[in-house]
């Protein structure tokens, strides 16, 4: 069966995720991690690709994009591919790393990117993380100035769609759980959150307050 095309935005918001083949951990430590943060900080630059959420996990990572222009195949496909060739010739391994090609759901509503954000940063949860706040291997200690920002990550725009940092922190850190969440941690991810684009706009730029 032909693999469906992905819609390639220009200007996009995508969720993309990805695990290993097997459940097998893809970060087996710090520096395999740094090394992933690294590709995608490389990406930021060569395809012009904007970060604006992430979390890494043992054996899966999130996260949210915007791609400003419709590259994010490329963009993806080029880190994900070093990263895995490094990372086997590191652990003496062969064979495939990741499960699949990645999984990228765009996003074309602001209520659902700030869903998005708070599912990303929640999902150290799972592990068992009672202090999502501090969680070194995702952007919310940079969301909340618990850490010093790095130049490649962009979180203003969402901390000022939701009205400050003190807002966005109560929005995560919050008890409750949004619809867009459970539909994120279905076995049948959605591959699009928010209303369709219009035919006409050739998908080009998707709503949002973004300049």
């Amino acid at each position: 069966m032909a693999r469906p095309l992905r819609p390639l935005v220009e200007g996009g918001w995508y969720h993309v995720t990805n695990r290993g083949v097997d459940r097998m951990n893809i970060f087996r430590d710090d520096t395999d991690r740094r090394r992933f943060l690294a590709l995608l900080e490389e990406a930021t630059g060569r395809h012009e690709i904007e970060v604006h959420a992430y979390c890494l996990m043992g054996n899966h990572y999130h996260l949210l994009l915007r791609s400003r222009k419709p590259n994010l195949d490329q963009a993806i496909h080029r880190a994900m591919s070093l990263y895995a060739r490094e990372f086997n010739r590191r652990h003496r391994r062969d064979g495939p790393l990741f499960k699949s090609r990645y999984h990228s759901c765009l996003v074309t509503d602001d209520s659902y990117l700030l869903a998005v954000t708070r599912y990303i940063h929640r999902n150290p949860v799972d592990l068992g993380c009672d202090d999502i706040a501090n969680y070194k291997w995702s952007s919310l200690p940079m969301y909340l100035g618990r850490r010093r920002r790095v130049y490649w990550v962009n979180f203003d725009f969402t901390i000022k769609m939701v009205g400050g940092r003190a807002a966005y922190s109560n929005f995560v850190l919050g008890p409750f759980e949004t619809v867009v969440e459970r539909q994120l941690a279905s076995t049948k991810r959605p591959t699009q959150l928010g209303p369709e684009l219009p035919a006409d706009r050739g998908f080009v730029a998707p709503i949002h307050r973004v300049a």
